[in-house]
């Protein structure tokens, strides 16, 4: 399987969030709504993709972890024989952040990598 980890403040996550739904979610407070994965996972799903040997492949979303002003997303690509090449494209937080710099680490084939994608590099690739 591909392990994936990709995180964003809390404050950036919650402000496109509430705009994309004109909605106030108050994301890692008592009044998160209880919901707030299906919104995490809709966002990532919509702003993150990924291709394995060419063929735009589905995650899971295993879930989310709070850490101070930072919110973690685990996500894995499963039922993947061998990889050739992995593909990442990612627009997460560009529509509301001109310099928006997002971080994916990959673990995959015993191989970790760690991409830095933005608004003029938004696509990673890495070969097995």
């Amino acid at each position: 399987s591909i392990q994936i980890i990709i995180g964003f403040f809390i404050d950036d996550i919650e402000l496109a969030l509430n705009k994309d739904h004109n909605s106030s979610l108050k994301i890692a407070t008592p009044e998160e709504f209880e919901s707030i994965d299906k919104y995490f996972e809709n966002y990532l799903n919509e702003h993150l993709k990924f291709s394995v040997n060419n063929n735009l492949t589905p995650y899971q979303y295993i879930g989310k972890e709070y850490d101070d002003d930072i919110v973690r997303f685990y996500l894995e690509i499963t039922n993947v024989k061998f990889i050739n090449s992995l593909e990442i494209i990612n627009t997460c937080l560009i529509r509301d952040f001109e310099d928006q710099q997002n971080i994916i680490k990959i673990s995959a084939n015993k191989k970790h990598k760690t991409f830095y994608l933005n608004k003029k590099t938004h696509k990673g690739l890495l070969k097995f």
